[in-house]
């Protein structure tokens, strides 16, 4: 529980806790990233967060740079500074067709961690998937249900908090 700060209505503020809890559910229970620490020490890998600038993406971004993960992200040209400010090392225009060959030039010279899919749609799921795919599979968390025909050494989770019982 926290207090609202005065300037946001409920609206605004409810955006911040979902996208924490979402985030902290797909990077550190699904995908087995290592926690924060106040000690902040690098990590040696990579993590893909597409849709930077979103509410998920925006709390990803920040939770895997505390971490000491490096980041890289995709975002629309006119939120690459702001993806940047949240901790992202480089930024890749979602919309550029060589998109998916940029981002895998990028990580060809790193330890991949994953990607999280903050976006959800179809597109970007299998984009995550394609990037995924190629640097060993494994679990791909996304914020909406995945497609089914996804690569085979991929598996998309849609990763909720867990609900109340």
């Amino acid at each position: 529980m926290a207090k609202i700060p005065d300037h946001l209505s409920f609206s605004q503020a409810v955006v911040l806790p979902l996208g924490l809890s979402t985030s902290i559910v797909g990077l550190f229970e699904l995908l087995g990233l290592r926690m924060p620490s106040i000690e902040r020490r690098p990590a040696g890998k990579v993590v893909l967060i597409w849709g930077g600038s979103s509410s998920m993406g925006s709390t990803a971004i920040q939770l895997a740079a505390a971490a000491g993960y490096e980041v890289l992200a995709t975002a629309s040209p006119r939120n690459h500074e702001f993806v940047k400010s949240l901790g992202a090392t480089e930024v890749f225009d979602h919309s550029d067709p060589d998109v998916l060959d940029l981002i895998v030039r990028k990580l060809e010279s790193s330890d991949f961690a994953g990607a999280y899919d903050c976006i959800g749609e179809e597109g970007t799921t299998r984009s995550c998937a394609a990037i995924s795919s190629r640097f060993g599979g494994g679990i791909l968390p996304t914020v909406l249900p995945p497609p089914n025909d996804l690569p085979e050494n991929v598996k998309a989770i849609m990763g909720m908090p867990p609900a109340n019982e």
